[in-house]
């Protein structure tokens, strides 16, 4: 045990004093070999920092290759979203102005259709149409893919400009006595739960008509096991921006009623 401990500490003093650069190669290799430790030749230690120093440039240029390939990919994302945008304010563009063209000309000649109606019926007819008579063109698949991101925005912001029939409540004369009131209750209620259920129904009859099998879509909906982690439904508007509009919703519709009260001939 002693002489293993001596050996020990020798090897210990010579890797010391190498790490100094207090011996010599030669000197290296001899103590090297009497503390029993197994060291290489000066040939290969500068063949490995060769080969080290080729692996260590081979890296940089991954890295920096990889690098490139970060811009380029960034540039062509941006360069998609500016695309998609663009395609989006001239979808929308579009079916605004049209809509607002139709409604000029239904005041014109003084057609008491909703001209909103109206263009939604004769855009879907002209795109069937226009399918019917292109062939292999799908000339109307190209109009649906042209106006299809401007109407996914509008169906989007569509709660927001949309304004029932109720909202002109307030400003009704009077609603009569408790039997007229019990009826537009009953009218609203009823209305809702009717329109929900036949809604419900018809869906599920154009399916069966139709052949569709509910059985692989509900499979293919049925949801993941849980992680754990409850995972929020993403939402339409951001927070802040849903009490800007309940804030303004609320402003205006007083403002409203208040210049309908004091100005009733007013055109507002």
């Amino acid at each position: 045990m002693t002489t293993f401990k001596c050996i020990q500490i020798v090897a210990l003093a010579w890797a010391l004093a190498e790490s100094s650069a207090l011996l010599t190669p030669s000197q290296h290799l001899s103590a090297s070999r009497s503390a029993g430790i197994k060291v290489q030749s000066p040939a290969f230690s500068s063949q490995y920092t060769k080969q080290r120093r080729v692996n260590i440039t081979s890296q940089q240029r991954k890295n920096s290759s990889t690098a490139r390939c970060s811009a380029v990919s960034s540039a062509a994302v941006t360069s998609t979203s500016s695309s998609d945008g663009k395609r989006t304010l001239t979808a929308t563009l579009l079916l605004i102005i049209t809509d607002i063209q139709l409604r000029s000309l239904f005041t014109k000649y003084s057609i008491a259709f909703p001209s909103s109606l109206a263009g939604c019926g004769a855009l879907f007819l002209s795109m069937l149409a226009l399918d019917t008579v292109s062939g292999n063109n799908k000339w109307g698949e190209k109009v649906y893919q042209l106006l299809n991101p401007g109407a996914t925005l509008l169906a989007k912001w569509l709660p927001v400009f949309f304004v029932p029939s109720l909202i002109t409540l307030p400003l009704a004369s009077g609603l009569g006595d408790p039997y007229e009131m019990l009826k537009i209750i009953t009218v609203i209620i009823g209305g809702f739960f009717f329109t929900l259920f036949s809604t419900s129904y018809s869906v599920l009859w154009v399916q069966n008509l139709s052949g569709v099998d509910n059985s692989a879509s509900e499979t293919s909906a049925a949801p993941e096991p849980a992680t754990g982690k409850a995972v929020a439904a993403a939402k339409p508007f951001s927070l802040a921006l849903f009490r800007t509009l309940k804030s303004l919703a609320w402003t205006t519709g007083l403002l409203t009623i208040g210049i309908i009260k004091k100005f009733p001939s007013s055109k507002w």
